[in-house]
């Protein structure tokens, strides 16, 4: 879904702010940036509820803190530079998200002894959202065009879905399959 926002940031604005033009062209970059910085608060929030399962809800608590410091130098930083201003905000906000989520992620592995698996973990997802994202651009451009603005979201974002399901379902089984067939192979 983060993926989905950056790519189509600009289309969710004018949508939604359809009689405000400089509002939208203003805030199309840091929401762009915003749409990748979900990508780690969705891997951070689940960690962290992970991290509580096994015992140590004194770590998100430590991370979260330490990804606010992140944020709040980032914003000092970031905003009064001319060349950014509202995107320091969201660059600040992705950095501190990304720092939560490699930190929760990397006490998680650490505390369960759980190897890392980044077929698994990182891989199938991302090109499972590199596609989905395609498909969504490829139905928008080439195929529901001369629909309105928010029934062509509508259904590309329905497109989007589809096809993130099908390449999870097919590269998971490919994978289980891999694993199947080395457990008993003989």
């Amino acid at each position: 879904a983060g993926l989905g926002i950056s790519a189509m940031a600009d289309k969710i604005l004018s949508i939604l702010f359809s009689s405000r033009a400089v509002e939208v062209q203003v805030a199309t970059e840091p929401l762009r940036i915003l749409g990748l910085s979900a990508v780690f608060l969705c891997v951070s929030s689940t960690a962290f509820a992970m991290l509580q399962a096994v015992g140590r809800q004194d770590l998100p608590l430590k991370i979260t803190v330490a990804g606010a410091v992140i944020k709040l130098a980032g914003n000092i930083l970031l905003i009064p530079l001319p060349s950014l201003e509202l995107s320091g905000a969201a660059i600040s906000t992705a950095v501190s998200y990304g720092v939560m989520g490699i930190c929760a992620v990397v006490c998680l592995y650490r505390l369960t002894g759980v190897k890392y698996s980044p077929l698994g973990a990182v891989i199938i997802p991302l090109i499972g959202s590199v596609l989905a994202v395609a498909g969504a651009k490829f139905c928008e451009v080439y195929i529901v065009k001369s629909l309105s603005k928010c029934l062509n979201m509508g259904i590309s974002v329905t497109f989007a879905v589809i096809i993130y399901i099908i390449v999870i379902v097919l590269l998971d089984k490919v994978t289980k399959n891999k694993i199947l067939a080395k457990i008993f192979s003989k």
